[in-house]
């Protein structure tokens, strides 16, 4: 199908394919948000959702997931966690919560 111009043809020595470009990129693009993230509530420092840096709400790290991740996964430190702050915390994409660490966690409202 012909959509229309979108560059100089790739076999050209002055190629300029976008077409092609975005069909090598866009898997890149579209999982640009990490697949795996930290969490712990008692962090006080920078905050990059590494385990280095984790971020201390499970809300930041649930937003910080890429929405089309495959494999995702949010690891928790174990502790009560007050939800997300001022609204309810409401996960819309897949993902699986991994305990980090030993012992139990629990989400209030």
């Amino acid at each position: 199908i012909n959509y229309g111009p979108m560059g100089v043809v790739y076999t050209a020595s002055d190629s300029a394919d976008m077409r092609r470009s975005h069909n090598f990129t866009r898997d890149t693009v579209a999982n640009w948000r990490p697949r795996y993230v930290y969490v712990d509530k008692d962090w006080t420092g920078t905050e990059t959702g590494l385990s280095a840096n984790p971020f201390n709400t499970i809300s930041e790290g649930v937003d910080k997931i890429g929405r089309f991740a495959t494999g995702a996964r949010l690891y928790i430190t174990p502790g009560f966690y007050s939800g997300s702050g001022n609204y309810p915390l409401i996960i819309t994409k897949p993902m699986t919560i991994y305990p980090w660490g030993s012992g139990a966690i629990t989400i209030v409202p």
